[in-house]
Parts: C-alpha cells; structure tokens; sequence
C-alpha cells in the first residue's frame, strides 16, 4: 500500500520535466479534475471511488540501481519503485499486486518449464493509457496537466516471445531480467 511499481525509463532525475512529481492512483479515464469515473454516466454503482493524487518527491522514486539505456542494449533493468507518502486506500479502482520472488516457485505455479522461456506463447495482458496510433509522426499527448497517449485505459493481450523470436521480431536478443513480447 506503499509502493508502486512503474519503469524506470519513466523517470529521470537529473532532468525536471522528465521526473515522476505526481501519482494518481484509481483512474479508468484521465482528466484533469477528480469527477469519479463511471461505466454508465448518471448511474453511482457503476462509478468507481474518488482517484487518490499523490506528489512526488524526487527521492520517493527509486531506480534499480543497474538501470541502463543505451542503444546497443536497450531498456536494461527498467524497473522502478515509488515510494507514497501515505498508505493507498484499497479499493475497488486501487489493488495490490504480489509479484513472485523465487522464479522457480512462480514457474511451477504457472505450470512452466521456467520463467525465462516457459511464458513464451502466453498472452499477458497489457494495461495502460498509451498511444493507440501505430505511426510515431501522429502520436501526441492528450490532456493539459495529465498528459497520456489515450484518456481511457486500453489493454491488451500480447505473446510473449521467445529469445530467437524477439530477434528476429524486434531486433534484439532480450537479457535474462527482460519479457519480449
């Protein structure tokens, strides 16, 4: 209830418009006021509870200190914590996610030889409010203070791929901390 879990390419310290200073938890669609988010517009059971707004300091975002970017690796540890400066009120818009510690016991639970090439050919979802638009030159930011690839929340199953198909796919060979798909 007191972390959250983003990438670390999210954030960068050493530059002000590229740091996390904000964090909303609970928003289906994105705007820049609390109004509650709803599946049916004037039907309440169909709203989910009031967004919880956080600010962030630059010290409440912790990077893995291995974290690298580079042309010839790619993202290489992209993963971050953020530190709230309060408890997250649990709710039905707001969970909690237990990620595994000990990769073999994850791998027997999801029924995999490992995790590393067992999860080749599942489909995890994907979720977030990103870009929707396939061409780079038509992408653009919605919204004036939260700004987001698309307003409402997508998602999306995608494969995992295994090494030899994320290269010939993607054009690179993923590390042993690294999911392709």
């Amino acid at each position: 209830r007191r972390y959250v879990l983003t990438a670390a390419h999210c954030h960068n310290p050493t530059r002000a418009r590229k740091r996390i200073t904000k964090v909303r938890l609970g928003e289906y669609q994105v705007t820049n006021d609390q109004s509650l988010d709803c599946v049916s517009k004037g039907d309440p059971s169909t709203c989910l509870p009031k967004v919880q707004d956080f600010e962030i300091r630059p010290e409440d975002v912790i990077r893995h200190p291995e974290y690298e970017r580079s042309f010839q690796t790619g993202l290489v540890n992209d993963i971050a914590l953020i530190r709230l400066p309060r408890l997250a009120e649990m709710n039905l818009g707001v969970k909690v996610v237990c990620l595994p510690i000990n990769s073999d016991i994850a791998a027997d639970q999801l029924n995999v030889p490992n995790i590393g090439e067992g999860l080749a050919s599942f489909y995890p979802t994907v979720v977030g409010w990103g870009y929707i638009e396939p061409d780079p030159f038509k992408q653009e930011l919605i919204g004036e203070e939260e700004k987001v690839g698309n307003p409402i929340q997508q998602k999306l199953p995608l494969p995992v791929l295994t090494k030899a198909e994320c290269l010939t796919s993607l054009g690179f060979t993923p590390t042993d901390s690294t999911i392709c798909a």
